[in-house]
């Protein structure tokens, strides 16, 4: 197996000052109706890439409060079987209580 080397971190440096000279000199060799053309395009993909952010933050958050939801119920559903399996002692709904994250008591606590 050939093993890659690194390019020269100075080369990369010369190349990345190369292309940056050149795209500013393209850009101020451009008519203003092109430069109103490309601030537009640019202006368009950054509210795409924020939209695109946007949904997949609000999906994230979404599916953690479904899971989060499900755990809910499952405590309780689990709480109410004990509590219907032993009328006589709620030591098992204590013992669910404490078999269960400190964290995830005090956001149920809290909803």
């Amino acid at each position: 197996m050939k093993i890659r080397e690194n390019k020269n971190p100075n080369q990369r440096t010369k190349r990345r000052a190369r292309e940056h000279e050149s795209k500013s000199k393209n850009r101020a060799a451009e008519s203003p109706e092109k430069r109103q053309e490309r601030l537009e395009r640019e202006r368009n993909q950054k509210r795409q890439r924020r939209a695109l952010n946007k949904e997949r933050i609000l999906k994230d958050a979404n599916e953690r409060l479904n899971h989060q939801g499900n755990e809910c119920n499952l405590l309780q559903n689990r709480i109410i079987n004990a509590i219907v399996k032993n009328k006589n002692s709620i030591s098992l709904e204590i013992e669910l209580l404490y078999e269960l994250d400190h964290e995830f008591l005090r956001k149920f606590r809290n909803k």
